[in-house]
């Protein structure tokens, strides 16, 4: 309780919060944790803990730069997300997914083997 009385508190968790932030921007294995904004595509590098630029969907998680993204507009993964769930939704059964799956790999079948024909 005197830390959080006398200030040494929030000063110690700003200076881990520094490092720590510090490490994650330099360090390649936590680097790759990070995310580029789908929106404008900058690859920069950003992460939710840079909460006076980004903006961190609620829904996904994914983060864009704030000045790319708001509430108001669409989560691009999210509607990716849902094209997705709708479009395997949508399939009948298994079967019409394996049969589609299995036509599709004869066609290959059949046109790699016609290129590998001498005339």
């Amino acid at each position: 309780m005197i830390a959080v009385t006398d200030g040494t508190l929030a000063t110690s968790l700003s200076r881990l919060f520094t490092f720590g932030k510090h490490h994650t921007v330099r360090c390649n294995i936590c680097k790759a944790k990070g995310f580029v904004c789908e929106i404008c595509r900058n690859p920069e590098v950003i992460f939710p803990f840079n909460l006076e630029s980004t903006f961190k969907c609620h829904l996904c998680g994914a983060v864009y730069h704030d000045k790319c993204m708001s509430y108001s507009k669409p989560c691009p993964r999210c509607e990716r997300w849902n094209v997705y769930d709708n479009g395997i939704e949508d399939c009948d059964n298994d079967e019409d997914v394996t049969l589609s799956i299995s036509s599709q790999v004869a066609y290959t079948s059949e046109s790699v083997k016609n290129e590998h024909e001498v005339p």
